[in-house]
């Protein structure tokens, strides 16, 4: 895949909306654009339209028993990456990503659950969801996908309740293999919010466990082109801000090289770099600027004016004090 810089006409600039709100626009600046693979629109509307109809289900029975709360994660992701297909500006987006930073919260903290030790997380818009005991599943994964999602949807009740759980209470709960540096990413990761003086340390550990550990074999191809470039876009953000244009513009591409693969092609995950995504969002809300255009990262959600719509929508409208009542 070839990356080309190219000037931005007018159009483009208005269009793409890269810095909206407090950010000033770079009129000059070479804009990265990262070609994004095509996806079946059908296809995908088929799958949104589905997800959509399904989601109270799934959160009722994600509210109901632990094990299902990774099936509501990856049915609101599957969720958000068809919509962004198809129905680019649907609030279903924003909605099922916060839905989704909510149930891998929830399943990581349900890590520490037992039947006298009940964990209670929010989960939807009713009152917290109780467990009494862990998933059985993978928690350190749903606690670094919780956390970056997490980054994204400016969900800081989702991102204390992270920071709350023991990387060690996540290893004895974790119930498949996962890759060698999910661990040091979530201690480095915690750091990070934290603003803790070790975060330096905790993110080049990071970095060595992604690029030289160990990983299950049906994951290394995973690691070396999503893994190693995530974690020296977080590296970046943290301590080499001139660099995290590059670094993120490095990341899409190695993400448009995994995905865009002949035995990917058929389906919509990958459609967004939810996981860049959250890093993007914490530069954004940091002034860090960047100038990357892509389908993976949409501008909407990483700037938080999405989900910001989406709280309007949900506010009831109130008339100016001085208004008359209809």
């Amino acid at each position: 895949m070839i990356l080309d810089p190219v000037i931005p006409s007018r159009d483009d600039v208005t269009g793409c909306a890269l810095y909206p709100g407090k950010h000033q626009r770079r009129q000059e600046a070479l804009v990265l654009r990262i070609p994004c693979r095509e996806f079946n629109i059908e296809g995908a509307r088929e799958i949104f339209t589905s997800r959509c109809e399904g989601l109270a289900g799934d959160l009722k029975a994600a509210r109901e028993n632990v094990s299902a709360l990774s099936i509501l994660a990856s049915r609101c992701i599957a969720l958000a990456e068809s919509g962004s297909e198809c129905e680019p500006s649907s609030p279903e987006i924003p909605r099922a990503l916060r839905l989704a930073t909510q149930a891998n919260a929830a399943l990581a903290a349900a890590a520490q659950a037992g039947p006298d030790n009940p964990v209670r997380a929010p989960l939807g818009p009713d009152q917290p969801a109780e467990y009494h005991r862990p998933s059985g599943r993978s928690d350190m994964l749903a606690w670094t996908d919780g956390f970056l999602l997490a980054l994204l949807c400016r969900d800081n009740a989702a991102l204390d309740l992270l920071c709350g759980i023991p990387t060690e209470a996540l290893r004895l709960a974790r119930g498949v293999s996962y890759a060698a540096y999910l661990e040091p990413l979530a201690d480095a990761l915690r750091a990070f919010r934290q603003s803790r003086p070790d975060t330096d340390r905790l993110i080049a550990l990071a970095v060595e466990a992604a690029q030289h550990g160990r990983h299950p074999k049906a994951l290394v191809e995973a690691v070396r082109l999503t893994g190693v470039p995530l974690v020296r876009v977080l590296s970046s953000l943290h301590s080499r801000p001139a660099d995290f244009e590059g670094e993120l513009a490095s990341a899409l591409r190695e993400h448009h090289r995994y995905f865009d693969q002949p035995s990917r092609r058929d389906y919509v995950t990958g459609a967004l770099a939810t996981e860049l995504m959250g890093l993007a969002a914490a530069a954004y809300d940091r002034g860090i600027p960047f100038e990357v255009d892509s389908e993976y990262l949409p501008m909407p959600l990483v700037s938080g004016a999405a989900f910001a719509a989406l709280d309007r929508e949900a506010s009831p409208s109130s008339l100016p004090p001085d208004a008359p009542a209809s």
